[in-house]
C-alpha cells in the first residue's frame, strides 16, 4: 500500500465566483452541509447570497465545519447547470483516483480522528478544519480495481444498513398506525373514550438520591436518563456507573425495586422515549431525571399504557412539560396526565400486535447490528 498526503493526490485547481454578476444564470449549489445533505440546491443568481467555488463531478467535497461530525460528499452532476459549492467544503479531486474510494476514507473513523485532534480543545469547542493542515494528512492508496472494490463492498453494506433502518422506521409507522386505528388520538379523543390521570391506575415518582461520591466502578448498574432513552429505543448499553448490592438493597428497601413492567423515561423526552422495564436483572436509576411509573392497575396492560402515555406526551408536550430552558415532565405533571381508560381487552389486542411486532424489529434490529460491526469492520480493515 503506498501512501501519500491530501496534497500529493490533490488536483483541484478551482475559482471563486460570484453568482450575483449573472443573477438569471441558474446554478447546482452544494450549499453549507445541513447534517442530512440529501441533494444539492437548485437556485438563481439572485438568491446566492455569496461567492462560490466552482466544482466538477467526481469531486470530493470534505465538510470544515464541525469535524467530529465528519460530513463528506461526492459531486454528481444531476442538471446540465454550472456546479458551485460552498467554501466551506474542502475540494479535493484526482482523476486517477476512484471518488467513492476516497470518500469511504475521508467518511472512515481513522481520518474523523485526524480532523478532529486538529482542532479539540480550542475554547472548548470544535470550531472548521483547516485546509493548510488537512493537505498534510495521509491517504493510503492501492490498485485502482481495489479501490473499487474495496468502495463497492462499503457501498453494498451501507445500502443494507439504510434498508434495514427502513424496515425498523415502517415497523414503527405501524404501530402508530394501529394505535390510530384502534384508540383514535389521544389530544383529540375522536372516539369519545372515557379517560382517567395516569396516578389514579398507577405510582407515579421517581427514586432516591444517589450521591456523586456513592457511584462505584462496578457493581448494580445505575442508569441515567441517557441510558433509559437509549433503552427506550431499543439499543444495547454498557453502564458506566454503579452502585454497591448494599447500597442498592437498601435503596430498594426505602424507594421499592424497579421490576418487570415498569415504565422508566427520562424527564426530557419530547420524543416519547418510554422504557418499558423487560428485565429481571437488578438496577437503579437516577432521581428527577428519570421518571418512573410502577404498581400500574390490574384494569391496565403495561404495553398499551406505555403507547398511550407516548402518544399524550409527544402530541401535547408543551403542555404537559415546563420550564425555561429545557422543557422537562415534573412528577406533578405526570400524574395529572390524562390517559385512554379502555377495555382490557381491548388493550390486550393491541398489545399482542406490539408483541408480533416486536419480534420482527429484535430479528431486523439484530441483522442490523451485525451489519454495522461488519462495516466497522471493514473500515477498519482498509484504513486503519
Amino acid at each position: 500500500m503506498e501512501i501519500k498526503t491530501v496534497e500529493e493526490i490533490n488536483q483541484y485547481i478551482g475559482s471563486t465566483v460570484n453568482p450575483s454578476d449573472n443573477p438569471d444564470t441558474v446554478y447546482e449549489l452544494y450549499s453549507v452541509p445541513s447534517f442530512e445533505l440529501q441533494h444539492p440546491e437548485i437556485i438563481k443568481g439572485t438568491d446566492i447570497g455569496s461567492s462560490k467555488i466552482t466544482v466538477e463531478e467526481g469531486d470530493v467535497l470534505v465538510c470544515k465545519i464541525n469535524p467530529r461530525i465528519n460530513r463528506v460528499w461526492v459531486v454528481k452532476q444531476h442538471t446540465s447547470y454550472p456546479l458551485l459549492a460552498s467554501s466551506e467544503w474542502i475540494v479535493i479531486r484526482n482523476l486517477d483516483i476512484d471518488s467513492d474510494y476516497l470518500k469511504w476514507y475521508f467518511s472512515s473513523p481513522t481520518f474523523r480522528n485526524l480532523l478532529v485532534s486538529q482542532v479539540a480543545g480550542i475554547g472548548g469547542s470544535l470550531t472548521r478544519a483547516q485546509p493548510k493542515q488537512v493537505a498534510k494528512y495521509p491517504v493510503p492508496l492501492v490498485g485502482k480495481e481495489e479501490q473499487r472494490r474495496i468502495a463497492a463492498l462499503l457501498d453494498k453494506v451501507s445500502d443494507l444498513i439504510a434498508k434495514r433502518r427502513a424496515q425498523l422506521d415502517k415497523l414503527d409507522l405501524l404501530v402508530k398506525a394501529r394505535f390510530v386505528e384502534m384508540f383514535g388520538d389521544c389530544k383529540t379523543n375522536p372516539k369519545g373514550w372515557k379517560t382517567c390521570c395516569l396516578e389514579d391506575i398507577a405510582e407515579v415518582g421517581s427514586s432516591k438520591r444517589v450521591f456523586v461520591e456513592e457511584l462505584k466502578e462496578e457493581g448494580i448498574p445505575f442508569y441515567r436518563g441517557t441510558e433509559v432513552g437509549a433503552l427506550a429505543e431499543g439499543l444495547t448499553i454498557t453502564p458506566e456507573l454503579f452502585i454497591t448490592e448494599e447500597h442498592y438493597n437498601e435503596l430498594c428497601d426505602m424507594s421499592g425495586k424497579p421490576q418487570k413492567g415498569d415504565l422508566l423515561m427520562p424527564s426530557i423526552c419530547p420524543d416519547g422515549r418510554i422504557w418499558l422495564v423487560d428485565t429481571d436483572d437488578p438496577f437503579y436509576f437516577k432521581d428527577g431525571r428519570v421518571l418512573w411509573v410502577h404498581g400500574i392497575s390490574d384494569n391496565f396492560d403495561p404495553v398499551f399504557l406505555l403507547y398511550t402515555l407516548k402518544d399524550r406526551i409527544m402530541a401535547d408536550y408543551s403542555s404537559i412539560a415546563s420550564g425555561t430552558t429545557f422543557a422537562e415532565l415534573k412528577i406533578f405533571a405526570l400524574k395529572k396526565c390524562k390517559v385512554f381508560n379502555v377495555p382490557i381487552e381491548l388493550q390486550r389486542s393491541f398489545s399482542s400486535f406490539i408483541q408480533s411486532t416486536s419480534r420482527s424489529k429484535l430479528m431486523i434490529q439484530q441483522s442490523l447490528d451485525k451489519l454495522e460491526i461488519l462495516k466497522k469492520a471493514l473500515m477498519q480493515q482498509y484504513f486503519g
